[in-house]
């Protein structure tokens, strides 16, 4: 990770932005924003795909 301060920015930004958007429209179709977070998240920070997504819990 070239720059941790960048990444938790973007990822910040990206569950701002679903936050802020689901709030306003909450019955609008989205897709998969899970595997959008979390898929983000793991690319951020160097995690293998689906790492997160399929931990237990």
């Amino acid at each position: 990770m070239a720059d941790p301060k960048a990444s938790a920015l973007r990822i910040l930004v990206l569950v701002d932005g679903v936050l802020v958007r689901t709030s306003m429209r909450g019955d609008a179709p989205y897709g998969d924003v899970h595997a959008l977070v979390w898929g983000t998240v793991e690319r951020e920070v160097g995690m293998p795909n689906r790492s997160l997504r399929s931990a237990p819990g």
